[in-house]
């Protein structure tokens, strides 16, 4: 053909005598420039021969050039053109064409010394060559192609590999184009070679890929894996060929991407994955991808994920081959994948290794879950040994910073289907390696014994790694409570599940509530997620039993642990899984036998774990408390036993060991968990007393520095042994354990009396420690109050620990924490229960405790920000005041002190006038003159002029009333609730103080009252008291009326009936003058003051007092003027000893003195000027004279009422500004009716609950109508019985003549406070449900629930409770007598005593106490119920009286007010005409009288 028919740069190819470099160039251009594919087609077919002998014949006349290094690129040009032909001319190539020529342009260009193009392009060139020829390939060309890449190069100093196959190139001559000496052969070269000719070759061969795969594994899989082959006995075992030492990173990488790439089409991962041999191969790839060195991170995970796709998620399983096959391949993976374990890293590489170890356990993982059941026995084991080993060898190697770094790096929180979902956040890598072992280790629930033992073999080796033991705790954790379900559910009662549910593994304590003493369980599952790769199994009773056995003892002995960290968790773990199990048994039903043997388990653990070791403390801490746990938790089982005794005195004995320890840890330990030890009735328990009281007496002294929890705890074991000495006052307790090196002397036994003086000396020194904490504080004023309440009920008290106590009581009320103030100043008012024993042992001891109250209120007073330690120390002191019958005000020390404090608290100062002139008197004396700071003084505007005495007195007076007003307005203390405080106290000791309870009883303190509108009249005093007056008939006096007064003030309401009495003083033969002033000489508390402080002159004498007689009198002597001169003397002072008694302590003493005998002299000076000359004779009275002979009839219906308020002054001008009219409306009677319903005490309200034996059910619990015989005397102690429908006083939420109250109740009150107790047995007992619901319903109505509880259990918090019910205060009768208290109170709630969780109290005074801590937990739960505060009653009604006064107060005139006291009686009949001796009065109306008298009054005025 000619050249026209091509393109025109191949015009000088076909030039017969153009020279053979232009032909040659022609076709490069025409091959460059010419794109269309199917024209160079056409040139290749056609033009075949003349093209092959150009290029035959232009590269051997080139050669020279060649090995000089040029023309490469025509050079790789030839064998581009000739590749061509090769593809287009499949026929001619398979007939032979050019054969021998092609072969050996192939065999020279592939010569190792060649330039790596020409190597490349030579490959290329053979691989097209060798795809025409498959069908009958010449051993030559394959062995052309298998040392076609130089392996050489990959050997390292280290590994000295042969290959079968090598590549040519001894020949020099024989090389086309040279590599320059610069560029020798590298390994580079040779990954060219593979990846970019020979993998993409085979890659893009798609239609002929088995093939291709065949020529590649036979000539280069074999060298790359040659042991794989060995195995397949597909290279004889002798052959020493090949990589022995693993394929190199570099090819491995390659073949990594070529597999991958082939296999994500299905017909060639068939060829892969056949069955026979490539499986193997592709096996053993991954395996060698698993051993890559970290730098190849990405490839081993591109390896893990394609491997992971064909094998585990393949969606055509018959590709892969049978179910068999597949269990195999999984097999092999799993092991695979362990080597990722085993790889070295740097601490550059750390990360990257840690992540490689997350996707082989995300792995491992999907296979125990998500495969789980289609995992074949073989392929289970495989994956349990699998991870076994992996641990082991990654963790039992020698250890390496790399290594401890892999461990402990935290890993993120992952969640994914495969099952890894983390229920412990911040885990280490360790910890997920150990959690992933031990779950697929327990999935599989048909391990063997000797499984189990090779596991235990392993990771007993690993004890000493913090992540293995602590993945063994958090599966023993889960394994427990799925026991605890399997095997204590089925014992509860009527079938219902435990309340320890699955979601709720620890124990409930009912909506909020706390203990001041924790039971241990709420700290030992702090909120543990069930795991539900666990919990979903199908566990029975008896395989979780036995998993749970093998694997407590999967560890070994954990007291070989020698760790410190380790061996802690491992403990831990023991004391969380025996509290769980004993509050499991502690759930089911009495006498239910005991599940697990625990002590027979663990006792011999916990006695070796004991034994003191320096390095191993908090494990040993951690052993201690789990002994100390076990035994108080399941105290009761001892009694049924069997050999109970020889565990108890083991337990006795290891815990005198402790408490001799020379750590101070161990022995802090041991009294932080036995706290309730002395609370358990354990027999010989007593022998432990002298024990713990001289650690604990140690630990609370005032030099030491334990923390607050440990003092709390040794001062909670006290307080439950406050009780023991004088219950058991005859007995001794023996001292066994071995002397401290302090203890010279070795004691035998201590007394009753040497435990109690102990306990006292703990209690004072913590009290007296300036730098103690509050809390520890609060629990040692608890405990001293007990002790007080328990020493006074002792026949034999002691009162120098007594007064100790009190004094120590009255310097905490002064604590700063606002909390230690309250509980002072509580504990010292719950002593005024105490006064008649107080008393009774020494008189002093309340006149000291009060002036102490009285004078740290004083101080109190001046210091800012202090006002609640002020108000509790009023209350406190009312409380010793109105404690019962006693003159300590009659004391005249004392009584000044006190109202000095309350003035101090009611105006934040002493007020008196204190400045005169010098003709009215000084000052008080210096030594009972007031500070200056804290009086204020009133002066007088001129001190030259000063009025006459009477007139200044006034003024002064007057001004001091109004410093007064103001203050009482605006104290300078600026604490208004201060003030209120004040003025309670001060109203309730006027009206209370040895006038409660009164006649009636103390259940009643206010009058009954009527609201008769019609003949009463209202008066407001002072804006604070409203008066009403009414006249009433008197029963005593014939036609006589009495005025019936009735008060309203903050207080209370009170009626007093007043009549005039004309013959008091004859009927009642008062003494003569002389008489009474002998008597006021008698010795007096007052007078002997008096006497001592005011000495009379020397040398005065009194002279005789002139008597009055009848000769005297008909003589004409004035005795008047006579006993006048008597009471005057020359010292201007005055001889009568109960003037001075009245004034002393007063700062115008002097003034008052003075003007009393100006006005006596101006008496005498008047009477002497009316008496005549000469008494007149006696005469008779005329019989002119009407004498009436009955009293007037009452035309006016307040004419007695308004003769008393007159006589009273409350008529006149000045009283006028304090006393006002009200409105008498209806409105103000209902204002009034409101006002009296308002409680004048403190009202309480609590429920008493009686729990009987085994009653565990609210239904059984409310539905008791009787208690034990030791129950119904502690409710007539806590209050006596009132009926309820005569009843007057609070009675709470119970009604009267309501069937379902019931119609007795027990009933408190004092002065000061009322409280009822709504009981369950004291109501009726047949109950319908709706019924039943108004019982519940008035026991919810509580915020304080007392329970009496005969249970062998503890009572449930939330049997009874609601959202009212705060706190709950428990008691348990003890076998012994004595009776424990259990506290229980929501967490909003504070601390409050006397009485706390723990305590052991005698019967004696067991129901103040209760009483007491029963008020204390309602005040608490009122100030943390109210946001503003809480209200006493006193100021609740004096808020109620001033609003009804400034309701109803009118401003009248003097006329309109006088005209109010003369209303006409509408019963009496107006007055009729009478004899002419007496005036006529014609009949007036009520109008016309009111009308006369505004006039009259206007006239007068």
């Amino acid at each position: 053909m000619s050249a026209a028919n091509y393109h025109k740069k191949l015009a000088p190819f076909f030039k017969e005598k153009e020279k053979l470099a232009s032909k040659f160039k022609a076709v490069g251009s025409f091959l460059d420039e010419v794109t269309d594919v199917k024209e160079q087609q056409k040139f290749f077919v056609e033009q075949r021969d003349p093209l092959f002998a150009v290029i035959n014949e232009w590269i051997n006349t080139t050669l020279e050039d060649f090995k000089k290094g040029k023309k490469l690129k025509e050079l790789i040009i030839c064998y581009s053109i000739l590749t061509r032909i090769c593809e287009e001319q499949v026929a001619s190539i398979q007939s032979k064409w050019q054969y021998d020529n092609i072969v050996s342009l192939i065999h020279r260009g592939l010569y190792r010394q060649n330039h790596p193009q020409v190597r490349s392009a030579a490959l290329e060139l053979l691989m097209r060559f060798m795809d025409a020829h498959h069908a009958a390939l010449e051993p030559n060309l394959l062995d052309e192609f298998g040392s076609a890449i130089n392996l050489e190069v990959f050997n390292t100093n280290n590994d000295k590999s042969t290959f079968k196959y090598s590549a040519k190139g001894d020949s020099a001559s024989g090389v086309f184009f040279p590599a320059t000496i610069t560029e020798p052969a590298s390994m580079n070269d040779s990954l060219n070679l593979l990846r970019d000719v020979l993998l993409k070759y085979i890659s893009e061969r798609t239609n002929n890929f088995q093939f291709w795969y065949d020529k590649f594994k036979e000539r280069y899989l074999t060298q790359f894996y040659p042991k794989i082959f060995q195995e397949l006995r597909i290279v004889d075992k002798y052959d020493e060929t090949g990589f022995r030492n693993g394929c190199p990173p570099e090819i491995q990488c390659l073949i990594l991407g070529s597999l991958m790439i082939w296999g994500a089409k299905p017909a060639n991962l068939a060829i892969l994955w056949e069955p026979e041999v490539n499986s193997h191969i592709m096996l053993e790839v991954h395996r060698c991808s698993c051993l890559l060195p970290l730098d190849y991170t990405p490839n081993i995970k591109a390896a893990m994920q394609s491997w992971r796709n064909w094998i585990m998620k393949s969606r055509d399983s018959k590709v892969l081959g049978t179910t068999e096959v597949i269990q195999l391949y999984w097999q092999h993976f799993i092991k695979n994948l362990a080597l990722i374990f085993t790889l070295e890293s740097t601490p550059t590489q750390i990360n990257l290794h840690h992540k490689l170890c997350m996707e082989v356990l995300m792995i491992y993982n999907y296979f125990s879950m998500e495969l789980a059941e289609k995992l074949s026995p073989d392929t289970w084991e495989t994956l349990q040994y699998t991870t076994m080993k992996a641990a082991f060898d990654l963790l039992n190697k020698t250890e390496t910073s790399s290594q401890a770094n892999l461990i402990n790096i935290v890993s993120e929180r992952r969640t994914s289907k495969a099952g890894l979902n983390n229920l412990y956040s911040s885990q280490t890598f360790g910890d997920i390696l150990f959690n992933t072992l031990y779950l697929i280790w327990l999935k599989r629930q048909n391990n063997t014994e000797e499984m189990w033992q090779d596991l235990s073999k392993k990771v007993s080796a690993l004890v000493n790694w913090k992540c293995n033991v602590q993945q063994w705790k958090e599966k023993m954790i889960q394994l427990t409570i799925i026991l605890r379900r399997h095997l204590y559910e089925k014992y509860n009662k009527d079938g219902e599940k435990s309340e320890n549910t699955p979601d709720s593994p620890s124990e409930p304590r009912g909506r909020g509530y706390t203990r001041e003493i924790s039971t241990g369980v709420e700290s030992v599952i702090q909120s543990i997620p069930i795991d539900p790769r666990l919990s979903s199994l199908n566990w029975t009773a008896e395989s979780i039993l036995h998993t749970w056995t093998i694997f407590l003892n999967i560890l070994g002995n954990i007291n070989t642990i020698n760790d410190p960290t380790s061996y802690e968790v491992a403990w831990s773990c023991i004391y969380e899984i025996i509290n769980m199990l004993t509050e499991a048994q502690s759930k089911l039903p009495l006498n239910t036998p005991q599940i697990l043997p625990l002590f027979s388990i663990f006792l011999p653990w916990l006695i070796e774990g004991c034994v003191y070791n320096e390095r191993l403390v908090k494990g040993l801490l951690l052993a201690y408390r789990t002994l100390c746990t076990m035994f108080i938790r399941n105290h009761r089982l001892f009694s049924s036993m069997k050999n109970g005794h020889h565990y108890i005195s083991h337990f006795y004995r290891i815990v005198q060991t402790g408490l001799n320890n020379v750590k101070s840890e161990v022995i802090w330990e041991i009294i932080e968990y036995s706290t309730k030890l002395f609370l358990c009735n354990l027999q010989g328990v007593a022998v432990l007393i002298p024990d713990y009281l001289r650690e604990i007496e140690v630990l609370c002294g005032p030099m030491t520095t334990t923390s607050s929890i440990v003092k709390q705890n040794g001062l909670r074991i006290v307080n439950s042994l406050i009780c023991y000495p004088n219950h058991y006052s005859l007995i001794e307790f023996p001292v066994i354990a071995t002397p401290k090196p302090y203890e010279t002397n070795k004691i035998v036994s201590v007394t009753t009396d040497e435990v109690k003086e102990k306990m006292c000396k703990i209690l004072i020194n913590i009290l007296n420690n300036s730098n103690e904490y509050a809390d520890v504080l609060m629990i040692a004023l608890c405990g001293a109050s007990v002790l007080l309440f328990e020493e006074m009920n002792n026949p034999n008290p002691r009162p120098q620990f007594i007064l100790k106590f009190i004094k120590s009581m009255i310097e905490q009320t002064e604590h700063p924490n606002p909390h230690v103030s309250r509980i002072a100043s509580e504990s010292l008012g719950s002593i005024s229960f105490l006064l008649p024993q107080l008393n009774a042992i020494d008189k002093n001891f309340i006149s000291t405790a009060v002036l102490s109250i009285t004078e740290r209120i004083v101080n109190t007073v001046k210091r800012p920000s202090q006002e609640h330690q002020v108000i509790q120390l009023l209350y406190c002191l009312r409380d010793f005041l109105l404690g019962g019958t006693n003159d300590i005000l009659s004391h005249s020390n004392v009584a000044e002190k006190v109202f000095t404090c309350i003035e101090y608290s009611l105006l934040g100062e002493l007020v008196s006038p204190s400045e005169f002139s010098p003709s009215m008197g000084g000052n008080f004396s210096p030594e009972k003159k007031a500070p200056a700071e804290g009086r204020s003084k009133l002066s007088h505007k001129d001190k030259k002029n000063p009025m006459s005495g009477s007139t200044e007195l006034f003024k002064t007076f007057r001004n001091f009333q109004e410093m007064v007003d103001d203050l009482l307005e605006t104290p300078s203390h600026q604490s208004a609730e201060m003030r209120d405080a004040a003025e309670s106290v001060l109203v309730q000791l006027l009206n209370g103080y040895n006038n409660s309870p009164g006649p009636v009883g103390v259940e009643v303190l206010n009058s009954t009252v009527d609201y008769d509108t019609s003949k009463t009249l209202y008066f407001s005093y002072n804006d604070s008291q409203i008066m009403s007056f009414t006249e009433v008939p008197s029963k005593d006096t014939k036609g006589g009326k009495l005025c019936k007064i009735t008060i309203r003030d903050s207080t209370g309401h009170y009626v007093w009936k007043a009549e005039p009495m004309y013959d008091d003083l004859a009927s009642q033969n008062p003494p003569s003058l002389s008489e009474f002033l002998q008597e006021m000489k008698k010795d007096s508390p007052i007078c002997d003051r008096v006497e001592h402080e005011r000495p009379i002159p020397p040398g005065f004498k009194f002279g005789e007092l002139p008597l009055f007689d009848k000769l005297g009198e008909e003589k004409g002597i004035d005795m008047l003027d006579q006993a006048l001169q008597y009471l005057e003397n020359e010292t201007d002072s005055l001889k009568c000893f109960g003037w001075d008694a009245v004034l002393r302590g007063v700062a115008n003493e002097k003034v008052i003195l003075d003007c009393i005998t100006g006005d006596l002299r101006k008496l005498n000076q008047q009477s002497q000027l009316e008496v005549p000359d000469k008494l007149p004779a006696k005469t008779k009275r005329s019989k002119e004279v009407l004498v009436p002979t009955e009293p007037n009839e009452s035309i006016t219906i307040m004419q007695t009422c308004r003769q008393f308020l007159s006589q009273i002054g409350f008529l006149s001008a000045e009283s006028r500004k304090q006393f006002f009219v009200l409105e008498n409306g209806e409105p103000m009677i209902q204002q009034l009716k409101s006002l009296d319903k308002l409680r004048a005490r403190e009202v309480y309200s609590a429920s008493i609950v009686y729990v009987g034996p085994g009653q565990e059910d609210s239904n059984q619990i409310v539905r008791n109508t009787q208690g034990s015989p030791l129950y119904e005397e502690f409710v007539k102690g806590m209050g006596w019985l009132v009926d309820l429908n005569s009843h007057n006083g609070f009675s709470g939420s119970l009604v009267k003549k309501n069937p379902l109250h019931g119609s007795q109740v027990p009933y408190f009150a004092d002065s000061s406070r009322e409280m009822i107790f709504h009981t369950n047995t004291m109501m009726p007992s047949e109950l319908t449900h709706d019924q039943l619901e108004e019982r519940i319903k008035i026991l919810h109505s509580d915020a304080v629930h007392i329970v009496w509880s005969e249970h062998n259990r503890d009572y449930k918090p939330n049997s009874l409770s609601s959202d009212v019910v705060e706190t709950q205060i428990i008691v348990y009768p003890l076998p012994d007598g004595l009776f424990r208290i259990q506290v229980e109170r929501k967490e909003r709630i504070p601390f409050f005593g006397p009485l706390m969780d723990g305590m052991v109290v005698g019967k004696s005074i067991l129901c103040p106490l209760v009483r007491q801590t029963a008020i204390n937990a309602l005040r608490r739960n009122q100030a943390a119920s109210s946001t503003l505060g809480v209200q006493k009653p006193f100021k609740m009604r004096a808020n109620s009286i001033k609003e009804i006064i400034h309701k109803n107060k009118t401003q009248k005139s003097s006329a309109i007010f006088h005209s109010l006291l003369y209303p006409i009686n509408p019963s009496v009949t107006p007055l009729s005409p009478v004899s002419n001796s007496r005036a006529t009065m014609a009949p007036v109306s009520n109008a016309d009288f009111q009308e006369k008298m505004k006039a009259s009054a206007s006239f007068f005025a």
